[in-house]
């Protein structure tokens, strides 16, 4: 089971790209821009975090007031496999000692 809060949601998908907060979620990017319309989200346009890695200027649009509900909750069958974990990076200490610190 997965809960999306609309306020959370709107504050991550802002903060990070989609597919950054759908591997969070263990979902496609899809599914997180579906639950985003579903829940009148805005997402960031094309474009967006490029210009914002370039140093541009970019806006941020508002969440919008909406009748729709403010949390949804999706079950997911127990064959599900849960999202894989980050990779850990090796100190290059680690590489030239051929050890694994702790």
């Amino acid at each position: 089971m997965v809960q999306y809060s609309r306020e959370t949601l709107y504050e991550e998908v802002w903060n990070e790209p989609v597919s950054t907060v759908a591997k969070k979620y263990g979902v496609s990017d899809v599914a997180i821009h579906k639950i985003c319309k579903s829940m009148d989200i805005p997402v960031p346009p094309r474009g967006y975090w490029a210009k914002k890695r370039a140093g541009q200027k970019v806006q941020k649009t508002p969440l919008p007031k909406t009748d729709k509900r403010s949390t949804i909750t999706r079950y997911y069958s127990i064959d599900r496999k849960p999202p894989k974990p980050e990779p850990q990076l090796m100190d290059t200490q680690e590489i030239v000692s051929g050890t694994k610190a702790v």
